[in-house]
């Protein structure tokens, strides 16, 4: 539940604003209500908003769309993809004004600077930053969002990352569903990135023991999967210690653990109590 009162403060909503919100919200729900015993609603009553689900309902479906149906996303997506051009292309694909786009490229930024990383859009590459950082901010963007990569990758790169993740499911059984889409992901992410020429240098050795799911096991398993992968052995290692720690991060450590080690910035977008916030009132402003 959300005072109106709050929403008008933050958010610097108007009233236009916020009815504008609430039609958003009634058209994603729609969409969510697609089974006879699925059923979400908006609870308005003047002073506050409230949206009420069902016990046992795809909640984070809806959460999910909030996050891909926002421009943030869409141009963030178009960048690391390499499918940005312009501004005016940008706008003119999605009918906005410049001064619309304005809003969305500085919202990227925000969400950009909290992992260390800053838009550029009149570079060569237009995301600049520490390659660990920009691999950390597309993971938390696309976990939230629900988003899968895979159909990015080459048809090589596809093929061997499915092999890998069977057997990774097959040998460790005791790794969730959640666990193995995190390191499909985070895979996805760094696959793009070395097939673009953009690769992890100089990271430190692995910090994160983990006795049940040892490194040398992954290692080996990553070298047999990705074999054309191994034209330069150095850079391919850092590459590999990189989807150790970081999988290993997010499957044994708490948000407090987190604070201390290589990857604390994951606790500020993704892995929240309420991640999509930020992202919810996009298209009514």
């Amino acid at each position: 539940k959300v005072p109106m009162q709050v929403l008008r403060r933050k958010y610097e909503f108007s009233h236009y604003n916020i009815n504008n919100l609430l039609n958003q919200l009634t058209l994603l729900i729609s969409r969510v209500n697609t089974h006879e015993n699925v059923h979400i609603r908006i609870i308005n009553n003047q002073q506050s908003i409230e949206l009420v689900a069902d016990e046992n309902i795809p909640i984070e479906l809806m959460k999910e769309a909030v996050v891909r149906g926002s421009l943030t996303y869409m141009l963030a997506l178009d960048l690391l993809l390499k499918r940005y051009t312009s501004a005016k292309d940008f706008c003119e694909e999605h009918f906005i004004n410049f001064s619309i786009f304005k809003q969305v490229s500085d919202r990227l930024n925000n969400h950009l600077a909290r992992f260390n990383c800053y838009l550029n859009l009149k570079r060569r590459e237009k995301i600049c930053g520490n390659e660990k950082d920009f691999r950390s901010f597309f993971y938390s963007l696309f976990f939230i969002s629900g988003t899968s990569l895979v159909p990015f990758l080459s048809k090589t790169n596809q093929a061997q990352l499915q092999n890998f993740i069977e057997i990774i499911k097959n040998r460790y059984p005791y790794f969730t569903y959640t666990d193995l889409r995190k390191l499909k992901l985070i895979m996805s992410i760094g696959l793009l990135r070395y097939q673009s020429g953009f690769t992890i240098t100089n990271y430190p050795e692995v910090a994160a023991i983990n006795l049940a799911f040892p490194y040398s096991e992954f290692q080996l398993l990553v070298n047999d999967c990705f074999i054309d992968e191994q034209k330069e052995p150095d850079t391919w290692q850092a590459e590999i210690h990189f989807y150790y720690d970081f999988f290993s991060t997010l499957t044994m450590y708490s948000l407090v653990q987190m604070e201390t080690i290589n990857f604390a910035n994951l606790a500020i977008m993704g892995m929240d109590n309420s991640p999509h916030a930020t992202w919810i009132f996009e298209k009514c402003t």
